[in-house]
């Protein structure tokens, strides 16, 4: 765990386990009975890990805020009440804040003041990453810009029917693998011997290791996308395709919690090279059918970077708005937002949150080089792009039946 720990009192930053002191003797105790009035004293701040997860898993709105409770390479801020915490992650002169500001209504002002006061003594310029409409509100008023960065897919669960014409493509995806063996499962900890959730974990590397080895980016994502772990995040959820034919796992998927588990986030999902087709769709489908039967309210299918972002609006960064149309017209090789959008779709999502970079007061060259090497978008296989252009302009009349994005403000699917 890498979390920075300051004796000064304005120091928001602190580890996430409390410190324990050692207990006074029976003497000591004895010796001041006589002589000392009671003391009130004021309970100690919780700024344990447990606090930490419990602020993402109640009062994170988006599908990145669990993945604040990974704390590999990541600091974080809490507010001088203890209220709430922000996790960031500093580039140089920049901090970065991931995972949406993570703290009750009441105190989110609050937290964002201390927040920008620290940043200011440190003379670190801050920035939030997927940013949501609220927290977008609340950042202007503090001097933040906004510029939208993509969208995120919401499937609203009560009216997720799974019949006529608008799933037939899902359903056809499930009754393929449930036809070729495939049976999905989720997989506990707590329900495995040791020897058994080690070997699960083993495939499942395997499994991660060669789906990443495909996409140019590799293993070189971060703070944007969880990480693989062998121990899961305490509210994460594992859920499998195993093929009961050859005795292995096809495929998996991991779920995070937001909105006390009103809402989960499909965060991540691997397969493997020579997996049956239509795991991937098979599994989020069984998922959300699980999310129903627990009466959850929603899933967010996760990211949608670079989509409807070609539009203007007040106050935003013209410079980092034309990076991110550029970058959706002509890098689908390095990230196909294009083919994930096509992908998502096909689940019908309800509506579309758009999600923002909020820079403070301006944003400049050595921001956006500090954000990509936060992102870890300035590290690509030149190969793997190389193959990947080829088998898109191979597959070029294929893609272009990919379902194209409405106009902005069109909340509906655009299947």
């Amino acid at each position: 765990m890498k979390a920075r720990h300051s004796d000064r009192p304005e120091d928001g930053y602190a580890a996430t386990a409390r410190l324990q002191m050692p207990a006074p003797s029976n003497s000591t105790i004895e010796a001041s009975r006589p002589s000392q009035a009671p003391i009130h004293q004021v309970p100690p701040i919780d700024r344990s890990f447990e606090r930490l997860e419990q602020l993402a898993r109640v009062h994170g709105g988006s599908y990145d805020s669990y993945i604040a409770t990974d704390t590999q390479g990541k600091e974080y801020f809490w507010s001088s009440d203890g209220q709430g915490v922000l996790c960031t992650v500093p580039k140089g002169g920049y901090v970065f804040v991931y995972g949406g500001i993570l703290a009750p209504q009441e105190s989110r002002r609050a937290l964002v003041t201390e927040f920008l006061a620290d940043c200011k003594r440190k003379r670190m310029t801050p920035s939030f990453f997927n940013a949501g409409l609220e927290d977008v509100q609340l950042l202007e008023e503090f001097g933040f810009r906004a510029t939208k960065f993509g969208e995120e897919p919401i499937v609203e669960l009560e009216n997720c029917t799974w019949r006529g014409k608008d799933y037939e493509w899902v359903r056809r995806q499930t009754n393929y693998c449930l036809r070729n063996q495939l049976q999905f499962e989720e997989v506990r900890r707590d329900q495995m011997t040791g020897a058994e959730w080690n070997a699960l974990m083993d495939e499942m590397d395997v499994i991660s290791a060669h789906f990443l080895e495909e996409k140019p980016h590799a293993s070189r994502m971060q703070n944007i996308v969880s990480r693989f772990c062998r121990d899961l995040m305490f509210g994460q959820r594992i859920f499998v395709a195993r093929n009961t034919e050859l005795q292995r796992v096809e495929a998996f998927v991991i779920c995070n919690p937001c909105l006390d588990q009103n809402m989960w986030a499909i965060e991540s999902y691997r397969k493997r090279r020579d997996a049956v087709r239509g795991v991937i769709p098979f599994l989020m489908h069984q998922c959300m059918t699980v999310f129903q039967q627990e009466e959850a309210s929603y899933v967010t299918l996760s990211m949608l970077p670079l989509i409807r972002c070609e539009t203007p609006r007040p106050g935003d960064s013209w410079v980092l708005r034309r990076m991110v149309t550029l970058a959706h017209k002509r890098f689908g090789a390095i990230y196909d937002s294009a083919g994930l959008y096509h992908f998502k779709t096909r689940f019908r999502p309800h509506r579309f949150d758009d999600r923002f970079i909020c820079a403070y007061h301006r944003v400049t060259p050595g921001l956006l080089w500090a954000g990509m090497q936060s992102w870890g978008f300035h590290q690509v296989s030149l190969t793997t792009t190389l193959k990947k252009l080829f088998h898109q302009k191979k597959k070029k009349a294929d893609r272009s039946q990919l379902a194209k994005p409405k106009a902005t403000g069109d909340n509906r699917n655009a299947a």
